[in-house]
């Protein structure tokens, strides 16, 4: 972290490389600026070359202002490039060039403008053999491979999942909260290939769900029965309740497991969110306010 180095991160989905990405700037002299996010697996590849360098007025149809890039708008911070595996072949150059001289140019410009970044590169594939594949510019993995990390998958690194799992107990439950042993063992006994999320979305149910007699069914729940899938509310049925108490209940559950998913997979970003689900932003806000659900970046 105290390097002004470019780091490179590499590991199955879900091992939890943006959040290693964002303690690496916390912990280094740019904490204070901005850290600024690209996924380059998620943008349109017409649109990467703006989203990264910015464009001038008239650019291109629809250019009628102004736009700095990610890089311009980082400047004095930290630039975290995830899914750097999926960024076009034509654009890898370009990326380069950035790293090798810390100028931008934007898209319709003949001015260069000097930036002042670092870079924190992650992938969920192996850029070596991308390289071998022809689908990665050797050079430009040359260039970022200069402090390389394997983050692990979850069951390689086993110790882990009680930490794991009494934190995201704790932010589900409240301060000072403690997950049931018997919860604890049992997540420790699965294998994870979604890794770390899949944990963590895993802790989230068992909470929501409020039964250690359900937890077994919620975690392994099998596909054979799809009128009880696994982690369905339906599974804590209480006929002390009325049907529409029931279906409140349930709702209520669902909205809130959907509403902080759906956040999530938009690091926080409200009108993208909305726009996904193509629901309202307002309705969305006041969904997110009503289940206390925190904006995850």
């Amino acid at each position: 972290a105290a390097s002004e180095s470019t780091v490179l991160l590499e590991g199955d989905t879900g091992t939890g490389k943006g959040v290693i990405a964002e303690a690496i700037h916390g912990a280094s002299i740019r904490a204070g600026r901005a850290f600024v996010v690209v996924d380059c697996g998620s943008i349109p590849p017409q649109l990467i070359e703006s989203e990264l360098f910015g464009h001038v007025r008239g650019a291109f149809t629809g250019a009628q202002t102004d736009r700095e890039g990610a890089f311009e708008a980082a400047t004095g911070g930290t630039v975290f490039l995830d899914e750097i595996g999926e960024l076009p072949l034509d654009m890898q150059p370009k990326l380069l060039r950035v790293l090798e001289e810390r100028t931008v140019k934007p898209v319709g410009s003949a001015e260069p403008i000097r930036i002042d970044i670092r870079v924190i590169a992650a992938t969920n594939r192996n850029l070596r053999q991308a390289v071998n594949r022809g689908t990665f510019r050797a050079d430009l993995y040359f260039r970022l491979n200069i402090l390389r990390f394997e983050i692990p998958p979850l069951r390689e690194r086993r110790d882990d999942i009680p930490l794991l799992v009494a934190q995201f107990y704790e932010q589900f439950v409240g301060s000072g909260a403690v997950p049931p042993r018997e919860l604890v063992d049992h997540l420790a006994s699965l294998d994870w290939p979604g890794n770390v999320r899949e944990l963590r979305n895993a802790v989230e149910r068992a909470v929501l769900m409020q039964d250690p007699a359900l937890w077994t069914e919620i975690m392994s729940g099998s596909d054979d029965d799809p009128t009880h899938p696994a982690g369905d509310p339906a599974y804590n049925f209480d006929d002390s309740q009325s049907f529409r108490e029931a279906k409140e209940r349930i709702t209520s559950h669902w909205e809130r497991w959907y509403v902080s998913e759906l956040l999530r997979r938009h690091r926080g970003n409200t009108s993208k969110a909305a726009r996904a689900a193509r629901m309202d932003r307002t309705h969305l806000r006041e969904l997110a306010i009503r289940y206390r659900i925190t904006s995850q970046k």
